[in-house]
């Protein structure tokens, strides 16, 4: 199965594991969509800003205009500033993410980099629960992760989590897989049933 989750392994997919995410991790086509559309979001909104200030200024020597065109200028301007300035923070925002995570040698190492700061902590896995396997429902569609379980939901680390293909795999496969994640980490595994709260241990 696909893991959507982008780990790098170690030989036959063991340790160590790595994982390292972007917050503007594109590449190839998607990257040319996103930068252009960007590009065209941005001059568009420039564009408008333009214009009004044009027609303010046109207002002022032509008595004639509508007096509706005002505020619909003024108006334009304030929206066009307010979605620049929130587009240029997400943009910044984004930029500036990065998330860095080592599995290696018994040790989690944890490092998240954002606009707000950088979290960091390193932790043994032994110190981790289990190695649980979770099912739940988004947007009505049925699917399941697997996560290394700390007892502070926020050092949780997702393992697994399949493609779109595999959201429907057999209870079999689910289980052969939780149960080769639970020997890597050297862990004991749970298996949380759909309609469960609490998972049972194996």
């Amino acid at each position: 199965m696909n893991n959507e989750i982008k780990w790098e392994t170690g030989d036959n997919n063991g340790m160590p594991m790595s994982l390292h995410e972007k917050g503007l991790d594109f590449k190839g086509a998607s990257a040319f969509f996103f930068y252009v559309s960007g590009l065209i979001a941005m001059s568009s909104m420039i564009w408008v800003v333009i214009l009004s200030l044009k027609m303010l200024q046109y207002s002022r020597t032509q008595p004639d205009l509508p007096t509706y065109y005002v505020p619909i200028a003024v108006v334009c301007i304030f929206l066009s500033l307010f979605f620049i300035k929130t587009f240029y923070t997400l943009f910044n925002n984004r930029r500036k993410y990065r998330k860095d995570i080592i599995i290696a040698e018994g040790v989690v190492e944890y490092k998240e980099t954002s606009h707000t700061g950088i979290v960091e902590w390193k932790e043994k896995v032994k110190k981790f629960e289990e190695v649980g396997l979770r099912h739940y429902t988004y947007r009505g569609v049925d699917s399941w992760f697997i996560a290394l379980v700390h007892s502070d939901k926020t050092k949780s680390i997702p393992l697994f989590a399949p493609d779109y293909s595999n959201k429907s795999a057999s209870e079999k496969d689910k289980r052969e897989l939780l149960a080769k994640y639970g020997t890597l980490m050297g862990m004991i595994t749970t298996y949380q049933e759909k309609s469960a709260e609490i998972g049972k241990k194996e």
